[in-house]
């Protein structure tokens, strides 16, 4: 790659200097025939797309990266307004190991057949190589039954971007609606009941509500199991037993069994009269 990019450099270079000589020739009036510089048409802008610092690919079995180097590289592509050309042109410089030797032999065939090889040709097939179709039928089954689960609302939101890649139909500028109200969907119930009725279909500021509603309920449940705690302190148990009868007699160790009257019993005025009369009966026998 260096090589290259210094091979695309020095071709600026002496581009740059074949202009600086024809203007000074014009000054001193000695008009000169334009100079061809040799250096082919598609990679004309490769120093401003490099400049931008796009990823490297070298093929193997990573589907969600191939994706990712595609919608990268369109993104550049769109800023730098490149050609049909340059865009097939920049995407293969930046091919290596596996992926260059894929290519090399893929661009062959493709001459032979005679088949335009522009940016629409090279994305099918190299989307058929390294995202076959059953990868991405089944990343759309993943997508369409992703539920949020156990996962934080971020970690929800990056599984549900990472997946949408997948399902075109949610890849429009028009579609935002559709794709709130999927998000919403696969919400846990806490935070749809309190979310959904708002309506909100800006992505973003959808996520950004439910992250917040989901820190908040957090924080009122670890204050809400705190104070509950604090109410059921266990307190020492009571070792006295609270049925434990008194003593049916009290008194010295000589009166046990020997009822006291006077002190330790308490009477109810008619026996007090019945047991005067019958130990008045019992002072005459």
């Amino acid at each position: 790659m260096a090589r290259r990019q210094d091979q695309a450099i020095a071709n600026a270079l002496q581009r740059l200097a074949d202009i600086l000589k024809r203007n000074e020739n014009h000054a001193n009036g000695r008009a000169q025939p334009q100079v061809q510089v040799a250096e082919e048409g598609e990679y004309q802008g490769l120093n401003k797309f490099l400049k931008r610092n796009p990823s490297q690919f070298k093929g193997g079995y990573n589907p969600y990266g191939a994706h990712l180097w595609i919608k990268e590289l369109e993104r550049i592509f769109g800023a730098l307004q490149c050609s049909e050309n340059q865009k097939v042109a920049f995407s293969t410089y930046l091919l290596i190991e596996e992926a260059e030797n894929w290519w090399t032999h893929v661009k062959q065939r493709l001459e032979n057949e005679g088949r335009e090889i522009n940016w629409f040709t090279f994305k099918e097939i190299f989307l058929e190589k390294y995202l076959p179709e059953d990868v991405r039928n089944k990343k759309e089954m993943e997508f369409l039954e992703l539920k949020q689960g156990n996962m934080s609302v971020g970690e929800y939101a990056a599984k549900f971007e990472e997946l949408a890649l997948f399902y075109p139909p949610y890849q429009a500028a028009g579609n935002e609606r559709s794709k709130c109200v999927k998000f919403e969907n696969g919400l846990r119930p806490e935070i749809k009941e309190a979310i959904g009725y708002q309506r909100v279909r800006d992505f973003p500021t959808l996520v950004d509500m439910c992250r917040i509603f989901e820190d908040d309920h957090k924080s009122r449940l670890a204050q809400s199991r705190s104070l509950g705690s604090q109410r059921h302190v266990r307190r020492a148990p009571d070792r006295r037993n609270p049925y434990q009868a008194p003593s049916k007699y009290a008194g010295s160790p000589s009166s046990v069994g020997r009822p006291n009257f006077s002190r330790d019993i308490m009477v109810p005025d008619k026996q007090i009269h019945w047991l005067s009369s019958a130990l008045n009966v019992a002072d005459h026998i």
